[in-house]
């Protein structure tokens, strides 16, 4: 089991301010047209892995926006990228199914940091991360299209 730095997950907005996640569930509601994406990246800064989870509402022909919340971990099983990368998929896992017990009738997007390519470590935990996303019932992507996790998530976990 991975120790995390802080116990308490505190959402933020765009503009880094504090929100509830009920909050954010009224911004999806409020936005019934627009898709929702979740995705998790980590960097590893001075010893200490920081993990960005995003939720993103892709506002059609308008941007978009988003909330984040990040967590922290000096856990050495974290040094194996498997363990990593199958902690960030678990975390996004987490959040959309969250999401999906309160908004069951809108699809969530998946998006993991992972590339196909297998000259990228990374790859390796392709199968393991895709078949877990689908058999939880939501369609993930990955490199290049997982822009919530690669773009979004990965400039919050630096």
């Amino acid at each position: 089991m991975i120790t995390w730095h802080r116990k308490k997950t505190q959402w933020l907005n765009a503009h880094s301010e504090p929100v509830n996640f009920s909050d954010i569930i009224s911004k999806i509601n409020e936005r019934r047209s627009n898709d929702i994406y979740v995705g998790c990246d980590s960097h590893k800064k001075s010893g200490v892995y920081i993990f960005a989870v995003v939720i993103a509402l892709h506002l059609k022909g308008n941007g978009g926006i988003f909330f984040f919340y990040r967590n922290r971990s000096k856990d050495k099983q974290l040094d194996n990228i498997h363990i990593r990368l199958m902690k960030e998929t678990e975390l996004t896992l987490r959040i959309a199914r969250k999401i999906q017990e309160q908004i069951s009738d809108r699809s969530i997007h998946v998006h993991l940091d992972i590339n196909p390519k297998t000259i990228y470590a990374s790859s390796i935990v392709l199968p393991s991360a895709v078949s877990w996303v689908k058999s939880c019932g939501f369609t993930p992507s990955v490199k290049p299209d997982a822009w919530a996790s690669s773009c979004l998530a990965d400039a919050f976990a630096r």
